[in-house]
């Protein structure tokens, strides 16, 4: 290697044949931005193995387009010179390549932030502020039955509205500080519902839910309904601690 690192192949599912490197031969991959050092540890690892880019169909991507590129079909894997630690990231970051306790403990802290700005926006909110409340909503409900939209941004939008409700500058000021973690872990969490419009209406549910209490001026409904909203979240995704 040209230096210490962390290496990363992945592949679609479908491109495993037998769990290694090789298995990359005759696939569209993206061994990163050309000329970069992604693409010349990529190259030695692949020359380790006796093959070169003329086995592959390359594309030159980075990390974020490498992802979007596989998820939409256009590629079938790529290469991460990366080790990632949620924590420390304050950049678009991949959650395919994180581990879930990492996403746990995001969802663990947005539970504890919006679970007060809800119980804030609820006591503190202007018509003005509701009114933004509701076409966040809205703009949710429109993603429901589109099952070509993930729906992450609107989802984003819904949330980044109560906080800043919350009329709470440092509230505010962490969520939009992680505003890129923010949109990783609501792509990571919704595409799970693609397909099952059973749970993306639920979804809209618990918003509405949320947003009819903060009308309400209904502040421990306004933080329950936020704190069971998220809970579900980390449910979905497996996190055990809720039960301990």
């Amino acid at each position: 290697m040209l230096w210490p690192n962390v290496e990363h192949f992945v592949l679609m599912d479908k491109d495993i044949k037998t769990g290694t490197i090789s298995d990359i031969e005759e696939t569209r991959f993206s061994v990163g931005p050309q000329a970069s050092g992604t693409e010349q540890s990529t190259v030695v690892m692949m020359e380790g193995i006796g093959l070169t880019k003329k086995n592959i169909g390359p594309e030159y991507l980075g990390y974020d387009d490498t992802i979007s590129s596989m998820r939409d079909g256009r590629l079938d894997g790529g290469s991460f010179v990366k080790d990632v630690i949620l924590a420390t990231k304050l950049e678009p970051v991949t959650f395919e390549m994180i581990e879930i306790e990492q996403v746990y403990e995001l969802l663990e802290m947005r539970s504890i932030i919006e679970t007060e700005a809800a119980f804030l926006a609820a006591s503190r909110r202007s018509e003005e502020e509701l009114e933004n409340i509701h076409k966040a909503l809205k703009q949710f409900e429109n993603t429901v039955t589109d099952e070509k939209v993930i729906g992450y941004e609107a989802d984003y939008n819904f949330h980044h509205q109560i906080v800043r409700t919350s009329d709470n500058r440092f509230l505010i000021g962490v969520m939009e500080n992680l505003s890129d973690l923010y949109h990783g872990a609501l792509v990571y969490s919704l595409t799970k519902n693609i397909g099952l419009p059973e749970k993306r209406e639920q979804v809209y549910k618990e918003h509405f839910l949320i947003y009819e209490a903060i009308q309400n001026k209904d502040s421990e409904a306004a933080a329950q309904y936020m704190k069971q909203h998220i809970s579900n979240a980390r449910r979905k995704l497996g996190d055990t601690r809720l039960n301990q």
